[in-house]
């Protein structure tokens, strides 16, 4: 989402039950306008009644849309033993039946007494936060759109430790119809208190029983630009030369699993009475560890260093900060009077508060974009690279974002643990970087962009890049983005698989997807057959400035990249249409199944003849289904040269006669016209330029298999015959003539010589002709109805 004082509004989702909207997301935690206990009561209470609201996902903003809202909150901050009452509020926008309304408490919490109604279990839990159980407590609900429910709840402090409460409302259809979690922190112990402490935060070591993690992905070592330097105003002991060494490992969990902290800034100090001393700075590797070794003359009668750690969330490129946008520090326990050549190892190392797991993972996904991002800075051409700053938790809004006026990304609690969400938002920060703080100009609508609308085609390429961006950096880590890959989604996708989208250039989905499609060589169905790598999008993005995606198409092109039909493919698959638009390449023999077009309503092709022979396009629909078949001069598609039009069920079918003194050869453009039916339908082009012998020929055809065509040069009677080698073959055999002259030459089916009468499945087709006036040059056209095998032509 992008932001510059503030952002605001909504995505809608897909409406349950009488509207259909948008499209499910992960993101970040919603925090309503909602006041704790202004609705307070033991059983849940209705809101006033009021006007009935449009049924549809429009809590939240932007991608981080949703049906449902959660919002929890405690009235104190509990000693050890001591109580405090939870409340939590609903609320719907959006008719559901079966929502579970989840309450978990960490183990270090219990409930004195649930909400009532709510049903309590204890269970394991893989979240650390959680310290290995939580104390659950739900409750199923059927909600109605404008609703509002609040509940109470009364928990125990059962022992000291920073820890946090997890509410979220669960809804069967899953997102966006489910609520994003609400996480509520706090710390029991000497000073109770709500919400996160300040740092330095302590340290421990990793549990026993926790596992490495396999792939931890590709990694690229920041250095020490922008690290401190080290500094001491010891007086050192004359003639002294000591060296000492730190080592370990710095890690944060995830389940049962750690996951190695890469390039986090290690510092080591030296504790004095006054004023302590840098004695080493450096970067932890691509397995969170480390190795820094320091001079260990701790000045006069002082004797070794006095040893403790600090790792700080800090890189040139980025960092994560906490809400008063102090960066994140850990620090370790001191270790006095160090020996000389000594090395201390800290060991595997982690925060000891779980929830600040959260900053540590924010900070792996900030580094994860660092790696994709070309270049030494986020825009490749700096030589001072911009730092973008990571508030996690902000208390400034109710949603993920990117501030455009300070280069923050704002998240709030549960952003932090979607990989996604933090590179989307740092993908607005490149853009920002690399437009040189001179964003596309957009309006306050686009405050409340939706993943699969349209929008105002600026909104459409800000969000779209970001979309893009974020999806290329969760990809390269194996993490998947929210709608299941940007670029599945095509033409006529709808609420069969949960989402309904617009088409074009103006729909940020769209946008993101086009640009992935360009990259990647996976070649998604049906029309996605090209992919390029990375270097080319990224080099257009970094040498223009693009206010909406089609601005940024026409400058690839003028930087020489491909804008032709293969290049288009890529867009075509995500309904993206530039003028004077995608035209399929059809190759001579390689026929394309390809589904109803609808929406566009048409499909456009291009083929090339390449002899002097007759060629021929032909189009099979569904046996209930209608197309027209139009065939073109020109890709403006204005000069039709020929059409065939033969109802439902029927394979229409073009010729053209490239003999001499007929059509050039050159370039066609056939169009296929959707007029009912919803089954797909086969394309294709024969061109082989072969004579049909007196002996006869033989053609295998497989299903998909359309059509065949010869030549036959004659000025005699001619009997043909085709005969299938199987049963469920069934032939159409037509011959087709045209009277010299290039807007003569083009002939559709319902203008044929002759044709045979079909037999069925399984029988042979023949027909007889006499050529009207002297020597020419006939096609002999074959279709194939249906089945595979052999087709066996006589000629007489």
């Amino acid at each position: 989402m992008r932001g510059r004082k503030r952002e605001r509004g909504g995505e809608r989702g897909r409406r349950r039950r009488t509207v259909l909207g948008t499209v499910a997301a992960t993101a970040a935690a919603l925090v309503l306008a909602w006041t704790p206990g202004a609705q307070a009561a033991p059983a849940p209470v209705r809101a006033a009644e009021a006007p009935a609201p449009e049924t549809s996902c429009t809590l939240g903003g932007g991608e981080w849309t949703r049906c449902l809202d959660v919002e929890a909150e405690l009235d104190r901050a509990p000693a050890v033993g001591g109580d405090a009452t939870l409340t939590v509020g609903l609320r719907a926008s959006a008719a559901l039946d079966d929502v579970k309304l989840k309450v978990e408490l960490p183990a270090t919490l219990a409930w004195r007494k649930a909400p009532t109604g709510f049903t309590q279990d204890r269970r394991n839990s893989a979240r650390p936060e959680a310290y290995g159980a939580v104390n659950a407590a739900e409750r199923t609900l059927d909600v109605e759109a404008g609703q509002r429910l609040s509940f109470t709840g009364t928990v125990n402090a059962l022992r000291a430790a920073s820890a946090s409460i997890r509410v979220q409302a669960v809804s069967p259809e899953g997102a966006p119809f489910s609520s994003e979690p609400v996480i509520v922190p706090l710390t029991v112990g000497k000073k109770s208190f709500l919400g996160y402490g300040k740092g330095p935060f302590g340290t421990a070591e990793v549990p026993e029983g926790a596992v490495p993690a396999k792939d931890t992905g590709p990694f690229e070592p920041v250095g020490k630009e922008g690290l401190p330097t080290p500094h001491s105003d010891d007086e050192k002991r004359p003639g002294i030369q000591a060296t000492s060494c730190v080592r370990g490992s710095w890690t944060y969990l995830i389940g049962n699993t750690f996951h190695p902290s890469q390039n986090f800034e290690v510092q080591v100090w030296d504790e004095d009475g006054t004023f302590d001393d840098l004695l080493a700075v450096g970067t932890t590797d691509a397995n969170g560890a480390y190795n820094l070794c320091f001079d260990n003359d701790d000045g006069l009668f002082g004797g070794g260093q006095d040893v403790y750690l600090k790792f700080v969330a800090f890189t040139v490129h980025y960092s994560v900060r906490d809400a008063d946008d102090d960066v994140y520090e850990f620090q370790f326990e001191t270790r006095n009077n160090i020996a000389d050549g000594a090395t201390l190892d800290y060991g595997r190392r982690l925060p000891s508060n779980p929830d600040q797991f959260r900053a540590l993972r924010t900070f792996e996904y900030a580094d994860n974009a660092t790696v994709w991002t070309p270049g030494r800075c986020w825009d490749r051409d700096d030589t001072d690279c911009r730092h973008i700053g990571i508030v996690w938790p902000t208390e400034r809004n109710t949603t993920a974002q990117y501030l455009w006026d300070d280069d923050r990304v704002h998240l709030v609690d549960s952003a932090a643990e979607s990989p996604w969400v933090v590179a989307h938002e740092i993908g607005h920060g490149v853009m920002d970087d690399v437009y040189h703080d001179d964003p596309p100009p957009i309006d306050d609508a686009c405050g409340e962009h939706f993943v699969s609308r349209a929008e105002s085609r600026e909104c459409a390429w800000i969000e779209g890049f970001a979309d893009f961006y974020g999806s290329m950096v969760v990809d390269l880590f194996n993490n998947p983005d929210p709608f299941g890959g940007f670029d599945a989604p095509t033409w006529g996708t709808t609420e069969a698989d949960g989402r309904l989208w617009d088409t074009g250039p103006n729909v940020e989905g769209r946008v993101a997807g086009a640009l992935r499609d360009l990259i990647d060589d996976d070649n998604e169905q049906p029309w996605d057959t090209y992919g390029e790598g990375e270097a080319n999008v990224w080099e257009t993005f970094l040498d223009h400035r693009s206010e909406y995606f089609e601005q940024y198409w026409q400058q690839r092109g003028t930087d020489g990249f491909n804008v032709g039909d293969a290049a288009q493919s890529s867009l075509f698959q995500n309904t993206i249409d530039l003028a004077p638009g995608f035209r399929e390449p059809l190759a001579v023999g390689a026929e394309r199944v390809r589904p109803t077009p609808n929406p566009p309503g048409r499909h456009n092709y291009r083929y090339d003849t390449a002899f002097r022979f007759w060629s021929v396009v032909a189009l099979r629909p569904g046996a209930n289904d209608d197309y027209e078949l139009e065939l073109y001069d020109d890709r403006a598609m204005t000069q039709r040269l020929g059409q065939s039009l033969s109802g439902r069920g029927a394979t229409d079918f073009v010729a053209v006669d490239s003999n001499v003194n007929n059509r050039e050869l050159g370039d066609y453009y056939p169009r296929v016209t959707h007029n009912f039916g919803a089954d797909p339908y086969v394309i294709e082009v024969a061109d082989g330029g072969k004579l049909l012998p007196l002996t006869g020929d033989q053609r295998t055809m497989g299903a998909n298999d359309l059509v065949e065509v010869w030549d036959t040069c004659t000025d005699a009677k001619r009997s043909i015959t085709v005969t299938p080698s199987g049963a469920t073959q069934d032939a159409e055999l037509y011959v087709v003539a045209s009277r010299p002259g290039p807007d003569t030459s083009v002939i559709g089916r319902q203008q044929i010589l002759t044709g045979s009468v079909s037999g069925g499945a399984g029988a042979p087709e023949s027909v007889e002709f006499t050529p009207p006036a002297g020597l020419d040059c006939f096609g002999v056209i074959l279709i194939n109805k249906s089945g595979s095998g052999t087709y066996s032509l006589s000629v007489s």
